[in-house]
């Protein structure tokens, strides 16, 4: 009521009678399966994607614990949805509902491909590039080697076997398949090298015999559905199988510095490959979509500079044995997300290379915000302007820019490296021609205390510009401006 809201609730499938529901209902209300469908009744959730209501709701009506007043409010918003969609007539000759006539062409145009594409080319992250390993010169390229148990990837790009539907696009997106589009005269050659959580090393020689032959080598390693998926949990952040040591080898192999792309949905830690002289590059590919080798070519050829900043900070592959997964305090043992953790990372939160220099700083870096605790909790705008400057660096091409602001305060209560408050996405910033972007900060200065109630603490806050010590696409950045709090 509150929201306005005109739909119906529905659970995530069998969330309602899994074990962790069982055993919560079981301790905090003596409760049965009835019980359960009763409390999932009571809390608002319409329909259960599972079989729990078919088998409960009855039995639990009979009981007294359900008013029927409540299922029949259940049915008329989850049936009276269903009409307006028109799901009784699906299938149906002449089902008069607007989306009867829909098909794959309606959902598959030129204009959802290109935004796929776009989607991939600023996602990507590219994590490492000593002495501008990247962008590949396409002319210098005789032989590249693609290595690696993705190298020859497609449907792991949608993630692996989840969700999604019969995909023809992303079959004929494989990164060799692609690199062979962009690279018409080269060679492409293609060893697998191992699988991702085998333990054979007999691919090894093949692999590090075309890298010590090929003018460019590109690892492609990564996750697979056997150690990340529904219901699968990794038990460990590094590289499963052989996979590091392949990399390590096809390295030391190497006649230049070697590319790594990662693939994957989780952080992987990679240190050893991050520290490795010959690892030029590291690229965070994640999973991205259809497009994900034709953004991937595009990105290490030059034809694009990467965008993309990290979602997540990536910790150490000890992390997992230094802090048990089950302690949820954020602040304690070392403490955990971008906010708390105070070890170093692997990779900050944010952080992201340009093929640019980029470089943030505050049009008035003494600007100060005053407000009071009341306005700032009832949203009172805060704003700042930061310009961003690109300096071309061999890259001449106009360049994506995000700008990160983050709230930074000395309160004992504050998070210990800050809060995102505000991100903007600048679009073609050509070198010598800086852009202003305006952040605004007042939603990320509530807190929430133990009771779940948000307040704003008084004091003087700080307004950064870009990850703290970034460089690249994070941003060479500092303090652009404060925010001062009265009581």
């Amino acid at each position: 009521k509150d929201w306005g809201f005109g739909g119906f609730i529905v659970s995530d499938c069998d969330a309602l009678s899994d074990g962790a529901t069982s055993r919560y209902v079981a301790r905090r209300f003596n409760g049965s399966l009835e019980v359960q469908a009763q409390q999932a009744l009571l809390g608002g959730t319409d329909l259960n994607c599972g079989g729990l209501y078919g088998e409960r709701v009855a039995g639990a009506v009979r009981a007294g614990l359900v008013d029927e007043r409540r299922v029949d409010e259940a049915l008329e918003r989850v049936w009276s949805r269903a009409y307006r969609l028109g799901v009784p007539d699906e299938g149906r000759e002449g089902n008069p509902h607007p989306s009867a006539g829909l098909g794959a062409e309606d959902v598959d145009t030129p204009a959802h491909r290109a935004l796929a594409l776009e989607a991939a080319l600023q996602s990507v992250v590219l994590l490492k590039n000593a002495n501008r390993t990247l962008p590949l010169m396409p002319g210098a390229v005789g032989t590249l080697a693609l290595v690696g148990p993705h190298a020859n990837g497609s449907l792991i790009f949608l993630g692996g076997p989840n969700y999604h539907g019969d995909n023809d696009v992303v079959k004929a997106q494989t990164p060799v398949l692609r690199a062979r589009a962009h690279l018409p005269g080269a060679d492409v050659v293609h060893e697998p090298g191992c699988s991702v959580t085998g333990a054979g090393r007999e691919g090894f020689a093949a692999a590090a015999d075309a890298a010590a032959a090929a003018d460019a080598v590109v690892l492609f390693l990564g996750l697979d559905a056997s150690v990340e998926n529904e219901g699968v949990d990794r038990r460990e952040l590094g590289l499963p199988g052989v996979q590091e040591a392949l990399a390590v080898a096809v390295a030391d192999a190497a006649a230049r510095p070697v590319v790594v792309v990662l693939v994957n949905g989780g952080p992987v830690a990679v240190k050893a490959l991050r520290d490795h002289p010959n690892v030029g590059a590291i690229v965070e590919a994640f999973m991205p979509g259809q497009y994900a080798a034709e953004a991937l070519m595009q990105l290490l050829l030059g034809k694009a500079s990467p965008s993309g900043l990290l979602p997540v900070t990536v910790y150490d592959a000890d992390f997992t044995a230094r802090r048990p997964i089950t302690n949820l305090d954020l602040r304690g043992a070392g403490g955990v997300t971008y906010r708390y953790f105070d070890g170093v990372p692997l990779w900050p939160f944010g952080h992201g290379l340009s093929y640019a220099d980029i470089a943030f700083a505050g049009v008035d870096p003494a600007a100060t915000r005053r407000t009071t605790a009341a306005r700032a909790a009832a949203g009172e705008r805060l704003c700042f302007d930061v310009v961003a400057s690109v300096a071309g660096a061999g890259f001449d091409a106009p360049v994506d820019v995000v700008v990160l602001a983050f709230l930074e305060s000395d309160h004992a209560d504050a998070p210990r490296n800050g809060k995102l408050a505000d991100f903007v996405r600048l679009a073609g910033v050509a070198a010598g021609a800086p852009r202003t972007a305006t952040v605004c900060v007042e939603q990320a200065l509530p807190l929430v205390d133990d009771e779940g109630r948000a307040r704003v603490l008084a004091g003087e806050y700080r307004v950064r510009a870009g990850v703290k010590g970034g460089v690249g696409g994070s941003g060479a950045g500092g303090v652009v401006g404060t925010v001062v709090v009265a009581a």
